[in-house]
Protein backbone atom coordinates (compact mmCIF):
# COMPACT_ATOMS: atom_id res chain seq x y z
CA UNK A 1 0.00 0.00 0.00
CA UNK A 2 2.70 2.52 1.00
CA UNK A 3 4.85 1.45 -1.96
CA UNK A 4 1.98 2.10 -4.37
CA UNK A 5 1.47 5.58 -2.91
CA UNK A 6 5.18 6.35 -3.26
CA UNK A 7 5.19 5.01 -6.82
CA UNK A 8 2.18 7.17 -7.74
CA UNK A 9 3.84 10.25 -6.19
CA UNK A 10 7.14 9.70 -8.02
CA UNK A 11 5.51 9.14 -11.40
CA UNK A 12 3.17 12.15 -11.28
CA UNK A 13 4.57 15.38 -12.76
CA UNK A 14 5.28 18.16 -10.29
CA UNK A 15 4.63 21.34 -12.19
CA UNK A 16 5.36 24.84 -11.05
CA UNK A 17 2.28 26.94 -10.41
CA UNK A 18 1.70 30.56 -11.36
CA UNK A 19 0.75 32.97 -8.56
CA UNK A 20 -2.12 35.43 -8.91
CA UNK A 21 -1.62 39.15 -8.51
CA UNK A 22 -1.79 40.26 -4.87
CA UNK A 23 -1.39 36.72 -3.54
CA UNK A 24 0.88 36.11 -0.54
CA UNK A 25 3.82 33.83 -1.29
CA UNK A 26 5.83 31.84 1.25
CA UNK A 27 9.60 31.46 1.05
CA UNK A 28 11.18 28.43 2.71
CA UNK A 29 14.94 28.56 3.26
CA UNK A 30 16.85 25.36 3.92
CA UNK A 31 20.44 25.33 5.19
CA UNK A 32 22.54 22.15 5.14
CA UNK A 33 26.23 21.56 5.79
CA UNK A 34 27.28 22.07 2.17
CA UNK A 35 24.16 23.36 0.41
CA UNK A 36 21.32 25.85 0.71
CA UNK A 37 17.91 25.58 -0.87
CA UNK A 38 14.95 27.87 -1.41
CA UNK A 39 11.30 27.06 -2.13
CA UNK A 40 8.84 29.76 -3.12
CA UNK A 41 5.27 28.47 -2.67
CA UNK A 42 1.71 29.72 -2.74
CA UNK A 43 -1.37 28.36 -1.01
CA UNK A 44 -4.35 27.15 -3.03
CA UNK A 45 -7.23 25.82 -0.93
CA UNK A 46 -4.92 24.95 2.01
CA UNK A 47 -2.50 23.12 -0.32
CA UNK A 48 0.93 24.59 -0.91
CA UNK A 49 2.04 24.61 -4.53
CA UNK A 50 5.57 25.23 -5.72
CA UNK A 51 6.21 28.44 -7.66
CA UNK A 52 10.03 28.37 -7.82
CA UNK A 53 12.91 26.30 -6.45
CA UNK A 54 16.62 27.08 -6.33
CA UNK A 55 19.61 25.46 -4.67
CA UNK A 56 23.27 26.28 -4.29
CA UNK A 57 26.05 23.83 -3.44
CA UNK A 58 28.79 25.44 -1.42
CA UNK A 59 32.48 24.76 -1.90
CA UNK A 60 35.72 26.01 -0.42
CA UNK A 61 35.33 28.77 2.16
CA UNK A 62 31.51 28.78 1.91
CA UNK A 63 31.39 25.39 3.66
CA UNK A 64 32.93 27.02 6.75
CA UNK A 65 30.23 29.70 7.03
CA UNK A 66 28.19 29.85 10.23
CA UNK A 67 24.52 28.75 9.96
CA UNK A 68 23.33 32.37 9.96
CA UNK A 69 25.77 33.28 7.18
CA UNK A 70 24.51 30.34 5.11
CA UNK A 71 20.94 31.50 5.69
CA UNK A 72 21.81 35.00 4.48
CA UNK A 73 23.56 33.46 1.44
CA UNK A 74 20.37 31.52 0.59
CA UNK A 75 18.30 34.69 0.91
CA UNK A 76 20.78 36.65 -1.24
CA UNK A 77 20.66 33.98 -3.97
CA UNK A 78 16.87 34.02 -4.12
CA UNK A 79 16.67 37.83 -4.00
CA UNK A 80 18.96 38.04 -6.99
CA UNK A 81 17.03 35.44 -9.00
CA UNK A 82 13.49 36.46 -8.07
CA UNK A 83 13.66 40.23 -7.82
CA UNK A 84 10.41 40.61 -9.80
CA UNK A 85 8.47 38.37 -7.38
CA UNK A 86 9.63 40.46 -4.43
CA UNK A 87 8.54 43.66 -6.17
CA UNK A 88 5.11 42.32 -7.14
CA UNK A 89 4.00 40.06 -4.27
CA UNK A 90 4.10 40.16 -0.49
CA UNK A 91 6.33 37.33 0.68
CA UNK A 92 6.59 35.68 4.10
CA UNK A 93 10.01 34.14 4.83
CA UNK A 94 10.02 30.86 6.79
CA UNK A 95 13.27 29.26 7.93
Amino acid sequence: MAFQGLKRYLTSPHLLSKPSSGETLYLYLTVLKSAVGVNLVREDEDVQKLVYYASHFMNGPQTRYQQLEKLVLALFIILRKLRLYFQTFSITVLT
